[in-house]
């Protein structure tokens, strides 16, 4: 499949199932990549708001929601700060400020 058609697709899912892709990137990167999200359940407090500045596509952003009481994601890039919105907890908030 050319990569076009494959970058195509990708969009479309993740504008049908935000927060579900957004779920699957975070475990993605949980298992393979990301060593640090390991360390946010030591890091977080369920009592305490955890602050992510460049949330851009948010897999801090989740990471930070389950070990936190809430979440403020910066984000200035208006299309990022929308896609977001659509993907995050309930106990997130986006700033969309630079």
């Amino acid at each position: 499949m050319p990569p076009r058609a494959l970058s195509a697709i990708r969009e479309a899912l993740r504008s049908w199932f935000p927060r579900p892709v957004a779920y699957a990137a975070y475990l993605k990167a949980l298992f393979q990549n990301e060593v640090d999200l390991r360390l946010l359940s030591v890091l977080c407090s369920r009592d305490e708001v955890a602050i992510d500045v460049g949330a851009y596509t948010g897999t801090y952003t989740i990471g930070l929601s389950i070990h936190s009481k809430s979440v403020i994601a910066v984000e200035p890039q208006p299309r990022q700060a929308e896609a977001l919105r659509r993907a995050m907890p309930r106990n997130v908030t986006v700033i969309e400020v630079a």
